[in-house]
């Protein structure tokens, strides 16, 4: 009996015990040596990358980790003189770097980089595109050698800033930082849209507006667990991490807690973007529209244009097209009138090549035209259309051609666009030259935020990359374009 009595009074001592909180995570015993600003610095020329030899320890607080997934195994972190992007090969990182933990790194031995003019800092040099050189991060198993974890629950305060503030140059001091915008909200024709297109796994890129102005472009993975989410269409403020791509001005948004559109709209919008109609391209009357090239010794179709300098970013320069008939193998450059592929054999000769009359819109690649030719097709507005599709063949029609070209299919809306959004093609991928002789069927199935949208649509097939192999570069034309919708 004695002995039930001390565990009935043990137990109710445990049971009724008020434990003690925890302790807030303390900062380790280091201390930073350099800023983030004097860090950066070290990065003097855009496009380089620069191995850190000296020792030296940077402080800052996380205000952008990997949980909502619209960053992909990085952190962001900053303090009182700037922020940067920090490049780490894991996934789940937000257990660890939650936003509001101070993290220490040891910088020696790391480096330091740009993509597209955003500093980042991690490993070393990734080669394995060599078209497209970056910066690897650093590797999961040495994260405890280079991070220290410090305090938990640390606030940053987002700067409000304006346009006018807001740069593209290099170190620019918001570049990376956390900062708020208002009086924004995004164009009436985009109200419809969702943040990215989840399903098709393809990036969102909407502009945010005041009522007299254009702002910046906010993107959003399309892993983004908020990808499905419908823009809102208030007005109000926006708060995210400031980046940029190029020339482009970026917003990213950790989640959509960072948009506050809950005002009314602005009464008058004057961006031309918005407002002004576009009627000199393709217009989508009856379905499905055909665009053929029979015609191509005196004239092209309307709203299709060609462009040498292509990007991501930058539609190019347009170019000339040369209308007299041009035989597959002749090598020097520019877009010009070939036979089609269609009803003809790798073997024709030069002569049945000028006497078909079918015919096909085509580009021969050389040196300064490695990269960066496209075929575009503007297309006035979608209003009313939905289910879009793109339908073409794509030839390669220079059997003797060892390189091969990879062509990517991307659109951007509005009367001047600068940012352009890759599609999926089916199928996936689309090449060129090789030594192939090929006429090919390509569709693309138009996201929805593209139908029933008011502003001009850009579509383009383009060769954003360069050429791959040795040897002369392909010969490739397109025919058959279609563009069917409901």
């Amino acid at each position: 009996m004695k002995n039930v009595f001390l565990l009935c009074m043990l137990l109710s001592w445990s049971c009724n015990r008020v434990f003690d909180a925890p302790e807030p995570f303390p900062d380790a015993d280091i201390k930073a040596t350099i800023t983030i600003q004097d860090l950066k610095a070290l990065h003097a020329v855009k496009g380089r990358f620069d191995r850190i030899t000296a020792d030296g320890v940077i402080a800052g607080v996380v205000t952008a980790d990997d949980r909502s997934g619209n960053f992909y195994r990085s952190i962001v972190l900053q303090d009182n003189t700037g922020g940067i992007a920090l490049l780490l090969e894991r996934t789940g990182l937000y257990n660890d770097y939650p936003i509001g933990r101070k993290v220490f790194v040891k910088v020696k031995g790391l480096m330091l980089g740009d993509y597209r003019g955003l500093i980042q800092l991690g490993a070393d040099v990734d080669v394995s595109d060599p078209a497209d050189i970056t910066l690897a991060g650093i590797a999961a198993s040495l994260l405890s050698r280079y991070l220290v974890k410090g305090s938990l629950n640390n606030v940053v305060v987002p700067a409000t800033v304006t346009k006018a503030q807001l740069t593209t140059a290099l170190h620019d001091p918001y570049q990376n930082t956390l900062i708020r915008l208002n009086n924004a909200e995004f164009a009436v024709a985009d109200s419809g849209a969702t943040y990215a297109n989840a399903k098709a796994k393809i990036t969102g890129s909407y502009r945010l507006y005041t009522c007299t102005d254009t702002l910046v472009a906010v993107r959003t993975s399309a892993y983004a667990t908020f990808a499905g989410i419908r823009l809102p269409a208030g007005n109000g403020t926006v708060t995210g991490i400031y980046s940029v791509f190029n020339s482009e001005k970026q917003l990213m948004i950790r989640d959509t807690a960072d948009v506050q559109l809950k005002a009314l709209r602005c009464t008058r919008v004057t961006v031309p973007d918005v407002e002004q109609p576009y009627t000199a391209g393709i217009a989508l009357t009856a379905s499905p529209l055909l665009l053929h090239f029979n015609a191509l010794d005196s004239v092209l179709p309307q709203g299709m244009y060609l462009y040498t300098g292509a990007t991501a970013t930058g539609i190019g320069t347009a170019t000339n097209f040369i209308h007299s008939r041009t035989s597959w193998a002749n090598t020097s450059g520019g877009f010009k009138n070939y036979a089609s592929a269609a009803g003809l054999q790798m073997q024709s000769t030069q002569a049945q090549q000028q006497a078909a009359n079918d015919r096909a819109a085509g580009v021969r690649q050389v040196t300064v035209t490695d990269k960066g030719v496209a075929f575009v097709f503007e297309i006035n507005n979608t209003t009313g259309k939905t289910g879009i599709e793109l339908d073409w063949n794509m030839q390669s029609l220079d059997a003797g051609a060892e390189r091969t070209t990879q062509w990517t299919v991307d659109y951007a809306q509005g009367l001047n666009p600068t940012v352009f959004t890759p599609l999926q093609t089916i199928p996936e991928v689309v090449i060129t030259g090789g030594g192939r002789f090929s006429n090919t069927p390509i569709k693309v199935v138009l996201p929805e935020v593209l139908h029933n949208n008011s502003r001009k649509l850009t579509l383009r097939i383009a060769a954003l990359q360069a050429t791959a192999g040795s040897g002369s570069r392909a010969t490739t034309a397109i025919d058959n374009v279609r563009i069917s919708w409901r």
